[in-house]
């Protein structure tokens, strides 16, 4: 399993495997919708060994390089997150025009779900394209992605359906036939090595 410790109140409840699994299963039909000649994408195994762990936690160690050696860091991980498992307070949403604030669906949380960037009635989806999988917010030019209204992410590249890269992808720059990457290394297990 992928060790990358997370600032322990900022992981969320545990995140189940089922749950996972079905995501995994749309993102593979938009994928092959897309792609019908490819073989059907998988999670890396070491990404949902650690959402297991540390579900849409901030890495204590949060700062990397990427290949053509800029420095970025992750704000956390998105999260499998679903309403009916928040507790205690909501945390209202400043995001997306939220006219009740007060309801579970529009807690911040909800803010970094998987669906709001990979799925097709997902928020950056048509901008980022069906071959990239978002999995964390990072910093745009430095700022934290939790104050801000859309930010860059990290994310996996299916160009190569079965050993995905990470890149990070500029949210200022990326339009839907448009995607500004840089990549960052070839597998989950390398960005846990690069966290500094």
């Amino acid at each position: 399993m992928v060790l990358i410790p997370c600032i322990p109140d900022t992981c969320l409840p545990a995140c189940p495997a089922q749950r996972i699994a079905a995501f995994e299963a749309g993102f593979q039909e938009s994928y092959l919708a897309e792609y019908p000649t490819q073989p059907p994408p998988c999670l890396p195994q070491a990404y949902t060994g650690f959402v297991l762990q540390h579900h849409g936690g901030t890495p204590v160690k949060n700062r990397f390089k990427t290949q053509n050696n800029t420095e970025r860091f992750i704000g956390l991980f998105l999260n499998f997150l679903e309403p009916q498992d928040l507790h205690g307070p909501i945390t209202p949403t400043w995001r997306y025009g939220v006219a009740e604030p007060a309801q579970p669906e529009n807690d911040l949380r909800l803010d970094y779900h998987m669906t709001r960037f990979s799925q097709d009635d997902g928020y950056f989806w048509e901008r980022i394209g069906v071959h990239l999988l978002a999995f964390a917010a990072i910093d745009t030019d430095g700022i934290p992605p939790q104050d801000m209204a859309s930010f860059d992410l990290l994310c996996f590249d299916y160009s190569n359906p079965t050993q995905p890269g990470i890149v990070t992808w500029d949210n200022r720059e990326s339009w839907q036939d448009h995607q500004v990457t840089e990549p960052v290394c070839d597998s989950f297990e390398a960005l846990a090595a690069l966290l500094y």
